[in-house]
């Protein structure tokens, strides 16, 4: 899953993308905004999108009724 936050950096508003990678945490700039009022609902956004776009997974042990 990928996790969108916002970082104040020379004078703009950076949107950043952290998710884990084959060598660690890693994170990018997706855009940079210049009015970091419009940021906040951007980032909201973004974490519902990656939200809905990540699937659960369950394992069901059907030996003695358990779910791991």
């Amino acid at each position: 899953m990928t996790i969108y936050s916002q970082h104040a950096t020379r004078g703009k508003t950076q949107i950043l993308a952290t998710y884990q990678g084959p060598d660690g945490v890693v994170s990018k700039t997706v855009t940079s905004l210049a009015e970091p009022r419009l940021a906040v609902p951007v980032v909201d956004a973004l974490n519902r999108i990656s939200a809905f776009a990540t699937v659960p997974v369950s394992i069901h042990d059907r030996r003695e009724r358990r779910v791991g």
